[in-house]
């Protein structure tokens, strides 16, 4: 998966082990965990991001990544025909 379909909130990370290995991972900001979405704890920078990788090639993260886009899909179409409001606590 290229880097730039990933959407929302989703990002791709990799230590310098991953970025050797040609091996990025996709990791979800907010989430509090501080670990990628295969469980890779992201406790190093990004150096995916500083060597600008453009594929995430773990296929654990490309599968659970694909399970939760199309969990909050099925999310956005029930909120939107049950007109649902979503919900901005900023103010």
């Amino acid at each position: 998966m290229k880097t730039n379909e990933l959407s929302g909130s989703y990002y791709m990370y990799g230590n310098k082990g991953s970025v050797w290995a040609n091996n990025a991972h996709i990791a979800k900001s907010g989430d509090g965990t501080h670990r990628t979405l295969c469980g890779i704890p992201m406790l190093a920078s990004n150096w995916a991001r500083i060597e600008e990788l453009k594929e995430v090639n773990c296929p654990l993260c490309n599968e659970k990544y694909n399970e939760q886009k199309t969990k909050d899909e099925k999310q956005t179409r029930y909120n939107r025909f049950f007109r649902i409001p979503k919900l901005d606590y900023r103010n």
